[in-house]
């Protein structure tokens, strides 16, 4: 498998849509999103377990800190097999693979990608994890060829669908300064590598989506193929007890979702929103109402120092409570997969009623 290609983006802006339409194609295979990198960093490193001393061990670890990998429905078996595989290789060829068995990352989410890339019959494998675009700089450093196709959509629609989520917080300005801090991340990616960075609008996957998906097809070296757009094809690649807000990415292209806060939001919300956001959205093309460019120039304080402060202490104070072996905090994502998944296997082993007489 050559290098593999990432789609990222701030949550709620098209990247289940964008994946959900890769995956229709033939020769593409799109598993759901594994938040591998993230995974690693605030899940697997801060648990402190011991050095695996095989890859089977490695494997385990991380699935045992995340088991939310296991949404990518892979022989966990071959997995291993595969990275044993490639350390062989490596100490054939003299190099890194001889010695002890070091944890390798990158090596464990290749295996994956291939296995699951394999099991779908096809030759091509794209990973869709919104949370990458945090980690972009890891995933360069784990795979130097790597390219990403990055989704940006109107902050305003995305903020506003974020309050709908049943895993999200409801803190409006909270999401509304981490996707400023997400589009700053996103082009400081794009200012350090230009050539592995795609942009596509969510506005334009809805009203030029012909258009658009020849561009991304030219930019990933695959052909166009018009099935890419007809729902009919859709092969979701959303896992079951995500489906309740992420079902919607299998149905039409529906325009009428952009600019849908001008519809949703309040008064009192559209003055936060461009407060906080509004030099950014001005920035990357969207409009905002002149009315607001008080609000905006007043709303400064709002913007990221502060932000940056409060995340970075949050973060901080999570991973010292992973490392003090306290528990790691759930988040609303997880509890609710935990229920899904509870309530599976205890519909699952109720036995049958015996009829009456």
């Amino acid at each position: 498998m050559s290098a593999p290609t990432f789609v990222i983006g701030y949550p709620r802006s098209g990247t289940t849509l964008l994946a959900d339409l890769l995956g229709r194609h033939s020769q593409v295979a799109v598993p759901p999103e594994t938040r591998f990198a993230a995974a690693i960093h605030e899940h697997y490193q801060p648990a402190g377990l011991p050095q695996p001393s095989t890859p089977a061990e490695f494997v385990e670890g991380v699935l045992h800190t995340y088991p939310r990998l296991r949404d990518v429905d892979v022989d966990w078996s071959r997995v291993t097999q595969r990275i044993e595989h490639a350390r062989n290789g490596e100490a054939d060829h003299g190099a890194a693979g001889r010695g002890a068995y070091e944890a390798d990352p990158p090596q464990l989410l290749r295996a994956v990608l291939e296995e699951y890339a394999e099991q779908q019959g096809k030759p091509y494998v794209i990973e869709k994890s919104p949370v990458h675009l945090l980690y972009a700089a890891t995933l360069v450093d784990w795979f130097p060829a790597c390219r990403f196709v990055w989704i940006i959509r109107d902050g305003r629609d995305a903020v506003l669908s974020m309050l709908g989520m049943p895993w999200a917080h409801d803190v409006l300005a909270l999401h509304a300064a981490e996707w400023t801090y997400r589009m700053d991340m996103g082009a400081k990616l794009l200012h350090t590598h230009p050539d592995r960075v795609h942009i596509i609008r969510y506005e334009d996957v809805l009203t030029t989506p012909v258009q658009t998906f020849r561009a991304l097809c030219t930019y990933l070296d695959i052909s166009f193929e018009p099935r890419m757009l007809d729902p009919e094809q859709g092969g979701s690649t959303v896992p079951a007890w995500e489906q309740a807000w992420k079902g919607k990415v299998t149905g039409q292209l529906d325009p009428s979702r952009i600019g849908g806060w001008q519809r949703k939001a309040t008064l009192a919300q559209q003055r936060v929103l461009h407060a906080i956001m509004g030099p950014a959205l001005e920035r990357w093309g969207y409009d905002v109402p002149s009315q607001s460019r008080l609000t905006v120039a007043l709303g400064a304080p709002l913007r990221m120092p502060a932000f940056r402060y409060v995340r970075g202490a949050m973060e901080h104070t999570k991973g010292l409570l992973r490392k003090s072996g306290i528990g790691v905090p759930l988040s609303r994502a997880h509890v609710i997969e935990e229920a899904f998944h509870s309530q599976a296997e205890a519909s699952s082993t109720v036995e049958p009623r015996t009829p009456s007489p």
